[in-house]
C-alpha cells in the first residue's frame, strides 16, 4: 500500500500495521485523536490505545483480517491524556505483490463525528480508488418504484479492479453492471440489501466463476444509495490451500501404502509364528487326549494364539479401512461402565480398577465401537506396564477449557468437552519414549509381542472426534493419559 499526501490529510483517522501489530504508519487524524505526535508513535503498542476489552476486540479483530476473515467493529480508543473516543472501524489485509502478509490497514470513522466535507469526503475515497492494491468500486444503486435496489451503475474504480475484471475504467464508468457484468447483479443487490438494512460493513468470500476468480469482499455504504465494494483476489490463495491439501491426501496415501507395507511384513513374522503355535498345541493335542488337563492346557494355549491372530488381522483392517466414523450420542460413562466386565478380564486379578466417573457427565457424539477401542487399548498399554500388578484409575469429568488453556495448548480449543483419563502405576516413560509413542509401528514390547499401531490407532480416532489426546509419565512413575471430546450438550 502507497502512503500519500491524501491519505495523511484524510478526514477519517488512519493507522497501518506490520504483521507483529506495531503501528509503522498513521495519519493526522489519527494524530488528533490518539493525543500523540509523529515521533511518538513509533513507540506506541496496542496496549496504550485500547484497554482491556478494547484491546481483547482489536486483537481478535486483526487475527480475523490476517484470516480473510470478518473485517469491521465497534471500538474504543483511549487516548495520551486519557480523552475516549468512540470510532466504526474498518480493517483490511495489506498483500504484496505475491499475495503474502504485509500488515493491515486501519480506518477508524467518529461515530459522533459530524457529516464530513464534500471535498474531503471525495478526497479521502480518492486514494482508497487509486492506491490501494484491492480493488475498490464506488456504485450508485438504482432503485424500481417500490424504493428496492435492482441495478447499480458504476461511478468509479481503481486500477487494482479494472486488472481483477479484465475491463479498462472507460469501459464501466456509467454503465450498468446489468450490461456489463449480469453475472455480478444477483451478489451486488443481496449484498447492497443487507448492507441497507443493518447500516454496518459487509464481509464475504466469494467465487465468480465467469471470471475464475476467487475473492474476499468488503462492503460498505458511504451515503444514502451508494455503495463501495471493496474486492481482494484470494484465488491464487485458494489454489495453494488447494494445492496444498491435495498435497497432504497424497502424503499421507503415501505413508499409508509404505506403513502398509512395512505391516504386512511384520504381520507375516508374527502370524507365521502364531500358526506354528496353533499347529504345535493343536498335534499336542491329539497325542495327549487321555490326559484331560494337559488337553485343557494345550486347547487353552491354542485359543490364546488364535485371539493373537485375530487381533493381527484386526488391527490391519483398522489401519486401513476408508469409511467414515458413525456418530452417535452417549454417555462416556455409561460406554465404560459397559466395558467393565471385559477390561477385567483383559487386565487380569493382579491389577484393580479404580472408577472415578462422573454420572452427570455431557453428551458427547462419538462412534462408540471406535472408543471402546481406544479405551482397550489403552488398558492393554496399562497391563503390559504393570507386569507385577498395579492400579488402573479411570476417570471422567466435564471440562470447560478456557484461554488460558488455549494459550499454552494450541491444539486445544476453546469449549465444553468430556475428558477421560486414564492411569497407571507402571513403568513410566522416559522423555524420549514419549515423543514418539503416537508414531506407527513405534513400539517398546520386545519383537513379536506388538505392532505398534495401538497408540498411533488412538491418536487418530480420537483426531476424528475432533478432540485431542495428552501423556504425561516419568521412569517408575506410572503414565497418564488424558482425551478431550467435544460435549454436544448446551448447558
Amino acid at each position: 500500500m502507497l502512503y500519500t499526501d491524501e491519505m495523511y490529510h484524510a478526514p477519517h483517522a488512519l493507522y497501518v500495521l506490520d504483521t507483529a501489530d506495531k503501528i509503522i504508519k498513521c495519519n493526522r487524524r489519527f494524530l488528533e485523536i490518539s493525543g500523540y505526535n509523529e515521533n511518538e508513535v513509533a513507540s506506541i503498542r496496542l496496549e496504550d490505545i485500547f484497554r482491556k476489552n478494547d484491546l481483547r476486540r482489536m486483537q481478535d479483530a486483526i487475527v480475523q483480517v490476517k484470516k480473510w476473515e470478518k473485517t469491521s467493529l465497534e471500538n474504543k480508543i483511549t487516548g495520551k491524556e486519557g480523552k475516549t473516543i468512540h470510532l466504526s472501524l474498518t480493517g483490511w489485509r495489506v498483500p504484496n505483490s505475491r499475495g503474502s502478509l504485509l500488515g493491515t490497514a486501519w480506518i477508524g470513522q467518529d461515530i459522533p463525528y459530524s457529516i464530513l466535507a464534500v471535498a474531503n469526503r471525495d478526497r479521502f475515497y480518492q486514494w482508497l480508488y487509486d492506491e490501494m492494491l484491492n480493488g475498490f468500486v464506488l456504485f450508485a444503486m438504482l432503485l424500481n418504484p417500490a424504493g428496492a435496489p435492482e441495478d447499480a451503475l458504476f461511478l468509479d474504480v481503481n486500477s487494482a479492479f479494472e486488472h481483477l475484471v479484465g475491463r479498462e475504467k472507460r469501459q464501466l464508468i456509467g454503465k450498468r453492471v446489468n450490461e456489463i457484468f449480469p453475472w455480478m447483479k444477483k451478489y451486488l443487490i443481496q449484498t447492497y440489501k443487507k448492507v441497507a438494512k443493518t447500516g454496518e460493513p459487509f464481509h464475504s468470500v466469494h467465487s465468480f466463476q465467469e471470471i475464475e476468480k476467487h475473492c474476499e469482499i468488503n462492503a460498505f455504504s458511504p451515503e444514502k444509495d451508494r455503495i463501495i465494494l471493496i474486492f481482494t483476489d484470494i484465488t491464487a490463495y485458494k489454489r495453494t490451500e488447494e494445492e496444498k491439501r491435495h498435497l497432504q491426501l497424497q502424503l499421507i496415501q503415501s505413508q499409508k501404502l509404505e506403513g502398509i507395507g512395512r505391516l504386512a511384513g511384520g504381520i507375516a513374522h508374527d502370524f507365521n509364528n502364531l500358526l506354528t503355535a496353533i499347529l504345535g498345541y493343536t498335534d499336542l493335542a491329539f497325542i495327549q487326549t487321555d490326559n484331560r488337563e494337559q488337553l485343557k492346557e494345550n486347547l487353552s494355549q491354542i485359543r490364546y494364539a488364535t485371539q493373537r491372530a485375530a487381533k493381527l488381522v484386526e488391527q490391519l483392517l483398522i489401519f486401513s479401512r476408508k469409511q467414515p466414523i458413525e456418530l452417535k450420542s452417549h454417555k462416556l460413562s455409561e460406554v465404560i461402565e459397559n466395558l467393565l466386565k471385559m477390561l477385567k478380564r483383559i487386565i487380569g486379578e493382579d491389577i484393580h480398577i479404580s472408577l472415578e466417573l462422573d454420572p452427570d457427565l455431557w453428551i458427547s457424539r462419538i462412534d462408540r465401537t471406535q472408543i471402546e477401542q481406544v479405551i482397550m487399548n489403552l488398558a492393554v498399554n496399562a497391563r503390559d506396564a504393570m507386569t507385577k500388578g498395579g492400579m488402573l484409575r479411570i476417570q471422567t469429568e466435564n471440562v470447560n477449557i478456557g484461554k488460558e488453556y488455549v494459550k499454552s495448548h494450541s491444539y486445544a480449543r476453546l469449549g465444553k468437552f468430556v475428558s477421560l483419563t486414564m492411569e497407571d502405576t507402571g513403568v513410566g516413560m522416559d522423555e524420549e519414549t514419549l515423543h514418539k509413542i503416537f508414531e506407527p509401528f513405534f513400539t517398546t514390547k520386545k519383537s513379536g509381542e506388538g505392532t505398534g499401531l495401538g497408540l498411533s490407532m488412538v491418536y487418530g480416532i480420537i483426531k476424528e472426534h475432533e478432540g485431542w489426546i495428552t501423556v504425561s509419565s516419568e521412569r517408575r512413575k506410572g503414565s497418564v493419559f488424558k482425551i478431550y471430546l467435544p460435549a454436544c450438550t448446551k448447558y
